[in-house]
């Protein structure tokens, strides 16, 4: 299993005890990760195109969404 399978997995497990929470504390969580993924923006983007240039030309005279 890899990193983004484990988090995943984990995001997963995690769905029943964050459904309980009181919700200014569900919301507090989703704003802390919804900053992280801000502050990490640069190298998501950076691993996006890289994991983009490796699918490029499988699609060729293709149509795509």
């Amino acid at each position: 299993m890899n990193d983004l399978e484990k988090i995943c997995a984990d995001a997963y497990e995690a769905r029943v005890k964050i459904g309980t929470l009181d919700t200014d504390i569900k919301n507090k969580v989703l704003n802390d990760a919804a900053d992280n993924l801000l502050k990490a923006e640069k190298e998501i983007l950076e691993a996006n195109n890289k994991g983009c240039g490796h699918s490029r030309g499988k699609y060729e005279g293709k149509e795509h969404d």
